[in-house]
């Protein structure tokens, strides 16, 4: 898993050095917000849902389904709970960085950094956990209750543009046509097969690329390491701890109880990056936590593998 890990933060390196590259570029077309913007996009736009349709389809979706939710809805809500609690009792922050941890704290990096991870720990069969974790869970959750975290806290916006934005997330519905197509057993043609895989491969390296882009040299300040270092507790020990609480009281294979535990310990994920940018969030104190909580699960992902295995 250690080595899993590091390749994957070694292409958000990469990322990272690109910025410094585009410095150099003499006509200035090319800058890091542009490249940014264009690689979240595309993979927001096209390559994720992509990758849904290409797992989902096929995925055997059954009763473990409805656990793996439950146990990402319980860990996800459980530790915004707790970063709500640190974020008003126990720091004096403004309202836009207590914003920005809060989603730190709660939405772990399931898709983008989790799917590999089980794919190298678990097999290719775990990949649709990854996904079910991500899409079934956080990502409806983020759409809703963290949009309405983010805009309580940042720029506020009226109840029908937050409804109108979630019914905008290409994500939902390829999730939704992929599961239709699942559970009437509709056959993926070969063309198909081929497409989804090839877009979805992409996806990974490039959201690893564009988390690299999105960090600066200069983030993380001596009055900031505190509040980072506390969010990354919560994201990376007691999030799993919660995951596995909820877990030992569901009827849950015991083949999916670990992939789901080490995904509710997966670092703070990168599209919270998009809602900081929208609402006028902390962006640069939410990057700083992503960063932190990449580098410390180098340690915490390998000791919750020992410990549970």
């Amino acid at each position: 898993m250690v080595l899993i890990l590091t390749q994957m933060l070694s292409i958000a390196v990469f990322g990272f050095i690109w910025q410094f590259i585009c410095e150099k570029v003499t006509n200035k077309a090319v800058t890091a917000e542009n490249s940014l913007t264009v690689i979240s996009s595309l993979v927001y736009y096209f390559m994720l849902p992509a990758l849904i349709l290409e797992i989902l389809w096929l995925a055997p979706l059954m009763e473990n389904s409805v656990y793996i939710a439950t146990m990402a809805g319980g860990g996800v809500l459980g530790s915004m709970l707790l970063a709500i609690l640190f974020s008003h009792f126990s720091t004096h922050l403004p309202r836009a960085a207590m914003g920005a941890l809060i989603l730190a704290a709660s939405f772990p990096n399931a898709t983008y950094m989790g799917l590999p991870v089980l794919e190298e720990t678990f097999g290719s069969w775990s990949k649709s956990i990854a996904l079910q974790y991500d899409v079934f869970a956080c990502t409806p959750i983020l759409l809703s209750l963290g949009i309405y975290i983010a805009s309580s806290y940042g720029e506020q916006e009226k109840l029908s543009k937050l409804l109108l934005s979630m019914l905008k997330v290409p994500a939902i519905w390829a999730t939704i046509l992929a599961i239709t197509l699942n559970l009437n057993n509709v056959p993926m043609p070969e063309f198909f097969t081929g497409v989804f895989y090839k877009m979805g491969n992409t996806v990974i390296p490039l959201m690893l690329f564009s988390l690299g882009l999105s960090l600066r040299p200069q983030l993380i300040s001596l009055h900031d390491i505190k509040p980072v270092l506390a969010i990354t507790a919560i994201q990376l020990i007691l999030m799993p701890f919660i995951v596995w609480s909820i877990g030992q009281t569901l009827p849950i294979s015991e083949i999916y109880l670990l992939p789901v535990v080490i995904e509710g310990g997966m670092p703070s994920m990168l599209l919270g990056l998009v809602l900081c940018n929208r609402y006028k969030l902390d962006t640069g104190l939410y990057a700083s936590a992503v960063m932190v909580s990449s580098l410390v699960s180098l340690i915490t992902l390998p000791a919750i593998l020992t410990i549970l295995s």
